[in-house]
């Protein structure tokens, strides 16, 4: 028994047809962002909730710090310092103890967040930049343009006798299909949020989050607000803390190396 083959047609005889998405932009957006979080944060192996699991890094080699346990003490260290050091990078050292790291990191994003001055000022320099950025609405009326542009001149290349009436239709009913998408995605686009209401929630959630004790929440928390943290000899640098607009830098004390 032989089985058929599929051979493509050549690429000009190819009938291109515009396909509307099956999620929005935000939503897909959304959806990548969540995917890699839980891929960097995924719990694999690990028998115990290490606060600070996947954001050390090393400031020699830039790898992360692995966390382990020993007689009931939490360290973090770099396991490419030694015989696994990259091509080029000195041989080092680079561990600190949970215990000395965690609470440093957790007072300073503390002390930051109950400043209601800076978080105000971060909050409209962050809606300053999202204005500047284009809205998902906006995005959907410049493609409704596009489509439109394109079904005119459709019509005047049929005008024009440059098309026949049955290409005319085939090319056409595709951008219609897709029109009729944008214009359902404009229809259920949300209005967008007064800054106050949106700055309010947000203040509650932080205080919230700052009254818990559990360490699910604290680890919630700093891995919203925290991309990295750079660990050196002098000092713990924190990286990306939203919302502030500067990185801060800890000097750390007793420190195991």
């Amino acid at each position: 028994m032989r089985f058929p083959r599929y051979i493509p047609r050549p690429a000009e005889e190819w009938i291109e047809i515009s396909v509307p998405p099956l999620v929005d932009e935000t939503t897909w957006q959304a959806a990548q962002e969540r995917l890699e979080m839980n891929e960097r944060f995924a719990q694999r192996n690990s028998r115990r909730t290490y606060l600070l699991r996947s954001l050390l890094v090393c400031g020699t080699c830039g790898h992360t710090l692995q966390g382990w346990t020993q007689r009931n003490i939490v360290y973090y260290s770099c396991t490419h310092g030694g015989v696994h050091c990259p091509p080029g990078v000195p041989r080092h050292t680079c561990s600190i103890r949970g215990d000395v790291v965690e609470p440093l990191i957790w007072q300073a994003l503390a002390e930051l967040l109950q400043d209601p001055q800076r978080i105000r000022a971060a909050w409209e320099a962050f809606q300053s930049e999202q204005a500047a950025t284009p809205s998902e609405a906006s995005r959907w009326q410049q493609r409704q343009i596009i489509l439109r542009k394109q079904r005119q001149r459709l019509l005047d290349a049929y005008q024009a006798s440059a098309i026949s009436l049955e290409e005319l239709i085939e090319r056409q009913n595709p951008l219609d299909v897709e029109l009729r998408q944008v214009q359902k995605q404009l229809d259920a686009a949300p209005p967008p949020q007064p800054n106050e209401t949106a700055l309010k929630t947000f203040s509650q959630r932080i205080e919230q989050a700052l009254a818990a004790s559990d360490v699910e929440t604290h680890q919630e928390v700093i891995r919203l607000l925290i991309e990295r943290i750079v660990v050196t000899d002098e000092a713990l640098t924190i990286e990306h803390i939203v919302p502030t607009v500067n990185n801060s830098r800890l000097h750390t004390t007793c420190r195991e190396t």
